[in-house]
């Protein structure tokens, strides 16, 4: 996102008298870019979700000395996440390549560290920003794309930003990563919307990808992949919930023991500010709006 500007509190996404490409240039022209200035291989974080699928079919249609890596937690804790891959992989020639990670151990022993160094409050954002500290080449995230007239992009999930100005060789969002691509998408999603009024936005968000011709294919159930993850704290640390824990958190949405522990006691501490992103509108002119919902 460098082509965006950045201040403490706002992001910057407007650009004067923009012209919209179509979103296959818009690809080409961002893979492109990555390519001219980062270095090889691209390693390309992947789930079995739909923005995943969506960066790799461009990957693989635009392309070269790519490398997609799917992360599993403690030999097979988020397996469920991550099967669609290979049902995607057998109309390709790449080769997905998984790579296990201590999960638990950087829960209860790095992820207080990572929480206060990127000031983020979400266990899932310092998981990802821990777990491709050792790759080599680029690291590239797909991130999400402009719906709902605006980037979805909350404090917690900026702080793969973050750790992108510290390490040059991650790219945090793909979607995001040219102007171009940032809002190929946009105008027909806003339609989409319209269309859709009512269903949840996962719904049209793989709307937007299968009409724009991405041939994307839809988990059962959304999944971030921590679902077994919590499972287990509920299972095994409900111990170390007290009292105090159920009163100071006894308006947020989740009673977990994995949420009480690593998610809420950050969210007091870092996401208290309203961020306020600016874009372009998709009929001309500027958007501003404020973000501060907590995920």
């Amino acid at each position: 996102m460098k082509w965006v500007q950045v201040n403490e509190r706002e992001f910057n996404f407007y650009i004067p008298n923009f012209t919209y490409i179509p979103l296959f240039d818009a690809a080409k022209l961002t893979i492109e870019s990555i390519i001219k200035n980062y270095p090889p291989p691209y390693n390309l974080m992947v789930s079995g979700g739909i923005d995943s699928q969506a960066m790799l079919y461009f990957w693989n249609k635009f392309g070269r000395d790519f490398v997609p890596i799917s992360v599993i937690y403690n030999t097979d804790y988020n397996l469920h996440d991550i099967l669609k891959l290979e049902e995607i992989n057998q109309n390709y020639n790449f080769k997905i390549h998984y790579k296990d990670f201590d999960l638990f151990s950087f829960l209860e022993n790095e992820a207080v560290e990572y929480a206060y160094k990127y000031k983020c409050s979400s266990p899932c954002i310092t998981t990802h920003i821990k777990m491709s500290e050792d790759l080599t080449g680029t690291v590239i995230y797909s991130g999400d794309f402009i719906h709902n007239i605006k980037p979805l992009l909350t404090n917690s999930i900026l702080g793969l930003y973050r750790a992108s100005l510290e390490r040059k060789n991650l790219i945090p969002y793909f979607f995001l990563h040219t102007p171009e691509l940032t809002y190929a998408l946009q105008p027909l999603q806003k339609t989409l919307n319209m269309e859709n009024k009512g269903k949840k936005t996962h719904y049209s968000k793989i709307d937007t990808y299968i009409k724009n011709g991405i041939p994307v294919v839809p988990q059962v159930t959304k999944t971030t992949g921590f679902e077994n993850i919590k499972d287990y704290y509920d299972k095994h640390f409900s111990h170390l919930i007290t009292p105090l824990h159920r009163i100071k958190y006894s308006t947020k949405h989740s009673k977990r023991v994995f949420d009480l522990l690593y998610r809420y006691p950050y969210e007091e501490l870092f996401d208290t500010s309203t961020l306020t992103y600016i874009i372009n509108r998709a009929c001309g002119g500027k958007s501003t709006f404020e973000e501060r919902k907590i995920w």
